[in-house]
């Protein structure tokens, strides 16, 4: 059965002998990070780990293929005597890693700007609202009606305009002849 990035992960931590409280604080991630993984990690995690452990190898992290230390690859190729065919499939590996690495890098720095220009439209939608409630604010200082008081006089108003202009909203009484 393969492993998974999580057993990969922990493989990693006990070999290099790095506490899981340490890693976490290290990539700036909860002390339950490890626990809580289930099927993969996140760009931005990943992005991390990468910075702050640059010996391991991101590509056997997330697909278990290669060595788990970089600068391990080329002394296991050398151990492993293989056909040339079967030295340029792995080759052809480490660049799809690479590649992969390389397109997960180019998402995050996308989802970084937008994160950015959401970021702008929420201060600026932020600052719209506070000019609102000001205006509100002022506006119910200047009127001394309530709102009960208004909703009143809106009322009389249509009742009155009802009465002049025949409408059968409000009939008036028979008058005798």
């Amino acid at each position: 059965m393969e492993m998974s990035v999580k057993e990969r992960l922990k493989l990693f931590l006990r070999e290099e002998g790095i506490k899981d409280t340490d890693f976490c604080r290290t990539i700036g991630v909860s002390t339950g990070f490890i626990s809580g993984m289930r099927v993969s990690i996140q760009p931005d995690k990943l992005k991390s780990i990468a910075i702050n452990f640059p010996r391991l190898d991101i590509g056997w992290l997330l697909t278990g293929e290669g060595s788990m230390l970089k600068n391990e690859s080329s002394s296991t190729s050398a151990s492993f005597p293989e056909e040339t065919q079967n030295k340029k499939k792995n080759s052809d590996t480490s660049l799809e890693n690479g590649d992969l690495l390389y397109k997960m890098y180019i998402d995050i720095q996308k989802k970084d700007a937008e994160i950015k220009e959401l970021h702008t439209k929420l201060l600026s939608m932020s600052e719209e609202i506070g000019n609102l409630k000001t205006l509100l604010k002022d506006k119910q200082q200047e009127s001394p009606t309530t709102n009960s008081d208004f909703h009143a006089e809106t009322v009389q108003k249509k009742r009155s305009s009802s009465r002049i202009s025949g409408s059968s909203a409000q009939p008036d009484a028979p008058t005798i002849k």
